[in-house]
């Protein structure tokens, strides 16, 4: 929190007949007073704006997790919330979803792999955010070759490794 100068208000006991720009007055100090005391106030309100758009991490696990998750806190107490995610095994493409006013909604994870040329995955899972729960609700993976062949299977294949809340 900003210091503020907190002296009562001056008010002038004698008026001195030099010039203006000569003399410091009650009016000077006073005005001074204000300004330093709102600039402390701006000081304060802009620190908690900073902090707000550093985040505050509801879940965090460095192996990943594809399970319904606990948050620390509500969703309801974040006006963002950032999911950060990875298909399974992988530990160099991550990718991550940002949710405005979280709490009540659906969100959809998707994630696309090649594990060779001739093959596409695309890997799908649709999340429910409800006060400090990420309940896991669908997951599809497609998988389409070279050849014309597509399946379709459910994996558990999209890790969560952090949840991201700001206010």
């Amino acid at each position: 929190m900003a210091s503020k100068i907190t002296y009562d208000d001056k008010i002038s006991l004698t008026t001195s007949e030099l010039p203006r720009a000569n003399k410091c007055t009650d009016d000077d100090l006073n005005e001074i007073k204000q300004v330093v005391n709102d600039n402390a106030d701006e000081l304060d309100e802009n620190t908690t704006n900073i902090e707000g758009l550093q985040g505050t991490i509801l879940f965090e696990n460095e192996d990943g997790v594809n399970t319904n998750i606990v948050l620390s806190e509500s969703a309801v107490n974040f006006n963002y919330i950032e999911i950060f995610y990875a298909r399974k095994g992988s530990s160099t493409i991550f990718s991550s979803v940002k949710v405005e006013n979280p709490d009540g909604k659906y969100v959809q994870l998707s994630f696309n792999h090649s594990p060779v040329s001739t093959t596409m995955q695309i890997y799908g899972s649709r999340l429910y955010i409800n006060g400090t729960t990420i309940n896991r609700e669908q997951n599809t993976m497609f998988q389409m070759n070279n050849t014309g062949f597509i399946s379709m299977s459910t994996p558990t294949d999209l890790n969560i490794y952090k949840v991201v809340g700001y206010k």
